[in-house]
This record gives structure tokens, sequence and C-alpha cells, in this order.
């Protein structure tokens, strides 16, 4: 979905847009956040974000202003001039959150978001999420369900690239984890 390798089979459908013929308009929609990091560790916070700045279009709109922006959403401002090597774990992540909003995309894949994150970002992490709510498509693969039912309007349940369960708005907050886990591996 993310259009980061070419489908062996199949095709998705983004926005309208056909996932193998229009990657390049796909990039600009999407934003995407590996469970790997997706950040140079030689440069700077603030050399990465100004780095890939230069993926998204129109150039030269006022990035420096953006990520600033992102800095301080994120609480990352006094990291900015540090490499990311010698940042923790937690804050090369929120680095990494800084890279997917960079260019504020109308869709957001979001793949483990709290991974490495103290309470502390965990907490920053969910009220930009939530603050997405009804502007922005955001999608979440976690294993942490709890985290999805409090920021999520739905969910879905894959299993083996199939889905198993879908779960909407009216019955998210219902369901206990236990017993979903124990009717799914049934």
């Amino acid at each position: 979905m993310a259009c980061v390798t070419m489908p062996t089979e199949g095709n998705v459908e983004i926005m309208g847009l056909n996932s193998k013929n229009d990657r390049k308009k796909i990039h600009q929609l999407l934003g995407y956040l590996s469970h790997e990091l997706l950040l140079y560790k030689e440069l700077t916070g603030f050399e990465n974000l100004d780095f890939y700045s230069k993926f998204y279009s129109p150039p030269n709109i006022g990035w420096h202003k953006r990520i600033d922006e992102l800095l301080n959403l994120l609480k990352i401002d006094n990291w900015s001039h540090e490499f990311i090597r010698n940042m923790s774990s937690g804050i090369q992540k929120r680095f990494d959150i800084a890279r997917t909003f960079l260019h504020n995309p109308d869709l957001l894949l979001l793949d483990e978001p709290f991974s490495n994150l103290d309470l502390e970002s965990q907490k920053i992490v969910s009220k930009i999420i939530r603050g997405f709510r009804g502007k922005k498509t955001v999608i979440i693969s976690t294993h942490n369900i709890d985290h999805a039912k409090r920021l999520c309007d739905e969910m879905a349940i894959f299993s083996k690239g199939k889905l198993i369960r879908k779960i909407d708005k009216d019955n998210l907050k219902s369901i206990r984890t236990s017993r979903l886990f124990s009717r799914i591996l049934q």
C-alpha cells in the first residue's frame, strides 16, 4: 500500500490512484511510518527532515517553517542539531514520525507508531493522531489492541494476509481484548 515495493500481484487503489501506475502521485498524498527507522544516522535530525522535504512538491514552500512546527509539536526541537546515531531510540522514532508528517499527507500509514516510545512520547503521538480525526485518513498497524481501541474508529484484524474480523466504531470501545483474541483463535 505504501508503494515502497512493486506488487507481485493484484492492485491497490489509493484515493482514486493506481498503486502500479501512479506511484509518484501516491507518494505525495501518503505519509508512511515503517517499523524500521527511515532516517540517515550520519545526519542530524534537522538535516534528515530537510533532506526528505526535497522529495515533495512544491519545492521551497517554507519547508524550514514546517520542520520547526513539527520539531515543536513532537517536542524534539532541542535535539534537531544532534546526529541521529547519538539519540535514544525514542527520540529517533519521534524524528521519523516528523518525517512521516512532513508534507502534511492526507493518508497516513503508521506501522507500530508507539514502538520505542516512552509514555510521554506515546501521549504526544496519540494526541497528534487524535487531532487528525475527521481531517485525514490514518491506518495504524499494531499489535497493541488497547492503543488501537483508544485511537481508531474502526478495527480490522488480519491473519496471514486475510481479513478475519472487522469491528465498527459502535462496538470498538466495548470489546474486551482477551475475549476478542479467544474468539479469533477459535
